[in-house]
């Protein structure tokens, strides 16, 4: 029910705006909402979840005993290399920290996504001049490698020599 503002431990209630911040060590957040906005739908039992109700049949397979306090989460962190997210809106979300290795698979998984994008970007520049966006087929051989101001004017294709005996204005979306 609570999002993090980027602000130090500033989180904000997402249906009545309640607000609480400096907190982490010294307050309960679901206690203070619900002693601040009882009318507020998300402190209602049904929605609300403390430290001390959390139950495994909420989250059987990430629970890990171990973790249920929050000093205990928060030390997870101790070798937490990165300042976003930080280490105390992850152990306050239950999160706890375990292997290095396992967030550096995830890194590496984005690196190859990332690299796969700008793959598909370089796919779509002129083969010529490495500036505008790939515009025009070559007729017979069919080959899309250059953009309009480029293929004015050539005879063979850059791609197979082959002769070129007309153009066609393409659209890549």
């Amino acid at each position: 029910g609570f999002y993090a503002l980027g602000s130090g431990d500033s989180i904000v209630c997402v249906k009545c705006s309640f607000g609480i911040k400096d907190w982490i060590g010294y307050l309960d957040p679901i206690s203070e909402h619900k002693s601040c906005k009882p009318n507020c739908i998300m402190t209602h039992e049904n929605y609300l979840i403390s430290g001390d109700e959390f139950s495994l049949s909420y989250s059987p397979e990430a629970y890990d005993e171990e973790y249920s306090d929050f000093q205990k989460r928060l030390k997870s962190f101790s070798n937490w290399a990165h300042q976003y997210p930080d280490s105390k809106s992850l152990s306050f979300a239950g999160l706890y920290f375990t292997n290095e290795e396992d967030f550096q698979n995830n890194n590496a998984a984005l690196s190859k996504l990332e690299a796969e994008i700008r793959d598909l970007k370089d796919s779509k520049i002129c083969k010529i001049c490495l500036d505008e966006d790939i515009a025009i087929a070559f007729v017979p051989c069919g080959h899309l490698l250059t953009c309009q101001r480029c293929a004015i004017g050539l005879e063979h294709c850059p791609l197979c020599r082959g002769r070129v005996y007309s153009t066609v204005r393409t659209y890549l979306s």
